[in-house]
């Protein structure tokens, strides 16, 4: 792999578009746990016969 010397702009924009990627893929993993806790609210609400009268 080839070492480039990047401008200062370029540096700047790539520490962006990583910064960047790195909250995307928190997100991501907040959207999927967010995702699993409701559907385990649905469960105990709708899903499991137990719990109703």
């Amino acid at each position: 792999m080839m070492n480039i010397k990047l401008q200062p702009e370029q540096e700047r924009f790539a520490k962006i578009v990583v910064r960047y990627e790195r909250v995307r893929s928190q997100m991501r993993e907040s959207t999927r746990q967010a995702e699993i806790l409701f559907q385990g609210l649905l469960w105990e609400a709708f899903g499991s016969t137990s719990h109703h009268v």
